[in-house]
């Protein structure tokens, strides 16, 4: 008896906690607050690269690790402008166009047929090399501040740089 009454009250306190969270987050809809979850550029490319090459809808979905229905979402919205992804939520200026997509899948399908790349030492590529430029790293590499885009970062940084040469 005291268990099944415990058990009530914590059934209880959960549904009042769900239903505090779906008021809250209805009110900050409604303030424009609350947009949702933020778009996966990285997924969204990986999916359309995959679509792209032929896989089909479930295999592309257990290569990317998500559900059937966000590949057929994500495909249906392939041609997605940057307004629109800015307005979904997505990284600008990660957001890939059809034709970058496009692209990828092309490079996927020719990698077999590409020799190992070639080094003058046995150290890997030379340092010298620029380094990948992602909104991960970006901040460690550049000082990016927040609001500012990739391209703006780096020709901030690269303007310090002439100041300082």
């Amino acid at each position: 008896m005291l268990l099944k009454l415990a058990l009530q009250m914590a059934r209880d306190d959960y549904e009042d906690r769900r239903e505090r969270q779906r008021q809250g987050i209805e009110l900050a809809k409604r303030d424009g607050r609350y947009k949702g979850r933020r778009a996966d550029p990285k997924l969204r490319a990986q999916v359309i690269a995959l679509r792209s090459i032929g896989q089909s809808i479930a295999e592309t979905a257990k290569l990317a690790g998500c559900s059937v229905a966000q590949v057929k979402r994500i495909w249906a919205s392939r041609d997605m402008s940057r307004a629109e992804a800015a307005r979904h939520g997505a990284f600008v200026e990660d957001a890939l166009t059809e034709a970058d997509a496009g692209a990828a899948a092309d490079v996927e399908q020719g990698a077999a047929e590409l020799p190992e790349p070639a080094f003058l030492d046995d150290e890997g590529p030379s340092a010298d090399l620029p380094a990948f430029i992602d909104t991960a790293n970006i901040r460690s590499l550049y000082g990016w501040e927040p609001g500012e885009t990739v391209e703006e970062a780096i020709a901030r940084h690269r303007a310090k740089e002439g100041k300082t040469s």
